[in-house]
């Protein structure tokens, strides 16, 4: 499951938490925000950052959750995702096996 791909006709992550009272990322940073909320609204917040082409927060913030739940599969192909876009592409295929083990 690839969350944080665009489905024709439907909303991405980004567009659906933009009337989200919370999904202002522009004056918070990713530690920031990994301090304040809770996984779920972190998991979101990533997926959004890494939907609005901003990998390396994306990347900080699935990787302090990777420190509480290191094997949370959706956690870790995020975090692929993220590595992706940055083009660390050793890194990304080795955490995406890691998702998929």
């Amino acid at each position: 499951m690839f969350i944080g791909l665009a489905i024709p006709g439907r909303p991405t992550i980004a567009q659906a938490l933009a009337t989200h009272p919370q999904a202002n990322l522009s004056r918070a940073t990713a530690s920031q925000l990994v301090q304040a909320e809770q996984p779920k609204d972190l998991f979101k917040k990533a997926w959004e950052l890494l939907d609005a082409g901003k990998p390396a927060q994306a990347l900080e913030i699935f990787d302090r959750l990777l420190q509480t739940y290191p094997n949370h599969a959706p956690t870790l192909v995020g975090r692929a995702n993220s590595l992706y876009e940055l083009k660390r592409y050793q890194e990304a295929i080795a955490t995406y096996k890691q998702a998929l083990a």
